[in-house]
This record gives C-alpha cells, structure tokens and sequence, in this order.
C-alpha cells in the first residue's frame, strides 16, 4: 500500500493543531500514479484523502500531482527496481499516460499549468481572506 512519508506524517502531527485552526490551508501530493489512466489518478486521489482522514486534517485546498522520474539522480540499483515497478504496472494496465520509459532519460510528467493554477488558486484565498480582514 502506498503511503506518505513517515517525517510528513510527523510534521502534520506536530503541527495539528496550527494545521486546523488556520482560516486557510492547503496540502498537496506528488505522485507518479497522477500521471496514469483515470484510475490511477483517482487512486491517487484517494490516496490523499485518505492521509488526510488519517491525520485528521481537513485542508482548505488538496491536489495531486504528477512528478517525475529523474534517473540521472538515482543510484543504478535504485532505477532498475522504480523501471521494473512502472514497467511490471504497465504490462498490467496498459501504458496509462507514462509512455515509453528510457532508464537512462529523465522523465517529467509534472503538469505545470495544473500546479501554477494550484497556486494561483491558493493566492486568491489568500488575497479574499486579506481583503475582508482589511475591509
């Protein structure tokens, strides 16, 4: 089962508190299964949610998004294994929008239009919870 970090996990603890009592917060995932069919990006969906319930937070704004596979950071052991992983899930459900993988390429599969609207979406928030604070 796929999971966050356990040092995520122990921030958001930490921090509970601060976390539910801000009038704006926001969280957001990056994941490789964001980048697959629907299913998976629903699966990823799910997957956050189900952190949040976890944790106990309910954030004002979530997403989710596609990371990347940077191969040229990765020791050769280490993308054998996340190349075998991907490949083996594809064979299963089809390509599911990763493509052909060339281990020794850098894929990025980030969608920057998506995390720029995230974030312009957050500053608005932000600007409106300003602007009736100064009003």
């Amino acid at each position: 089962m796929m999971r966050h970090s356990l040092e995520l996990e122990r921030f958001v603890a930490k921090h509970i508190d601060r976390l539910r009592s801000a009038s704006l917060s926001a969280f957001f995932s990056v994941s490789l299964s964001a980048a697959g069919d629907m299913e998976e990006q629903q699966r990823a969906k799910q997957y956050v949610q189900d952190f949040l319930k976890n944790v106990g937070w309910n954030p004002t704004l979530t997403a989710t998004f596609a990371g990347a596979l940077p191969y040229s950071n990765m020791n050769p052991g280490f993308r054998i294994m996340i190349r075998s992983m991907v490949k083996a899930r594809e064979s299963l459900k089809g390509s599911g929008g990763l493509g052909d993988m060339h281990p020794w390429k850098d894929e990025e599969y980030t969608d920057w239009d998506a995390v720029d609207e995230f974030a312009f979406t957050v500053a608005e928030h932000l600007r409106s919870r300003r602007e009736v604070a100064t009003s």
